[in-house]
């Protein structure tokens, strides 16, 4: 008989939507800590693993979106980094688990899923996600869940349907006991995914996630943009000023300011996510300006001696 192919997941979401309790549920141990408020308990990426008779579960738990402790756009350039530092440690995953809470979808959520899609690629909702809904004890429709999200509308209907309908309802609470309804619960989520999974290409650093590495690096760009901007005409103006004494004195400028002056070049050239937008063409043109004036100095003395 053969084995079961070994699976690796992603958990992903907005701060407090239970990822870490998921996690703990397919696990089926207290491996990721659980935040008691809306505050994320993940900063860093963690990893844990299971191994059953016939195959290996893989998981990783990832920092939250959104954290109410974080800048909105430090939280983004945070996030980026973290995803792309994870897929050098994970370079294929089999799925992503989106974990949201269940009775509740907000602009917020919404903002949340197109950031997803701008980070890992826009199709990755549509190939490999399972949408994952906590807090299933809250649950009080009067029709099966699956049906429930059938009938349901605006952005939350819009997901399922890219999701092709694939979710599952979980209320991570209890003991983990064998056969104890937490446990049950997860190892129904592993069949479904298994099943999902089952003859179809992981997720991979090398091709999906690098296809998406322009628009990640733009997202990145425009969330520091106000930093990076502010570091550039800060370098500038300091070696304008420099440049204004050589000038003055007429002297030829040192190997270490022009050197100086050709790394800043290269700075610019490395934080500009596309070169065709110009978004940083104002201090590429000062910097090389710069350069210019550096290479003409000393200037030739106009005066001369007629003998």
């Amino acid at each position: 008989m053969s084995s079961k192919k070994d699976l690796t997941l992603l958990l992903i979401g907005k701060t407090g939507m239970g990822k870490s309790a998921t996690g703990n549920s397919l696990l089926r141990r207290e491996k990721f800590d659980i935040s008691s408020n809306l505050n994320s308990c993940t900063k860093l990426v963690e990893r844990g693993e299971k191994k059953g008779k016939d195959f290996t579960l893989t998981i990783f738990d990832t920092r939250g979106l959104f954290d109410a402790d974080t800048d909105k756009n430090e939280d983004t350039v945070t996030t980026v980094k973290h995803m792309e530092w994870l897929m050098t440690e994970c370079p294929k995953v089999d799925a992503f688990l989106l974990v949201l809470k269940s009775g509740t979808f907000s602009q917020e959520d919404a903002e949340v899923i197109e950031q997803l899609k701008t980070i890992f690629g826009p199709n990755f909702i549509k190939d490999y996600c399972y949408l994952v809904l906590t807090h299933g004890d809250n649950y009080e429709g009067t029709i099966p869940f699956n049906e429930y999200c059938a009938k349901s509308t605006g952005k939350f209907k819009e997901l399922y349907n890219e999701c092709d309908k694939r979710i599952f309802l979980i209320t991570n609470k209890g003991g983990y006991e064998q056969n104890s309804p937490r446990v049950t619960q997860g190892e129904n989520l592993i069949a479904k995914v298994q099943a999902w999974r089952a003859n179809k290409n992981p997720y991979t650093d090398e091709k999906e996630f690098e296809g998406a590495a322009l628009a990640r690096k733009q997202l990145a760009f425009d969330a520091d943009k106000a930093n990076i901007t502010k570091e550039l005409r800060k370098a500038i103006d300091e070696l304008k000023e420099e440049m204004t004494t050589y000038e003055n004195n007429n002297t030829k400028p040192s190997t270490d300011f022009k050197n100086k002056l050709y790394l800043l070049r290269n700075d610019i050239k490395q934080s500009d996510p596309d070169p065709d937008t110009k978004n940083l063409q104002l201090f590429l043109e000062e910097t090389n300006k710069l350069i210019r004036k550096a290479d003409s100095l000393p200037k030739e003395s106009s005066n001369c001696t007629i003998q």
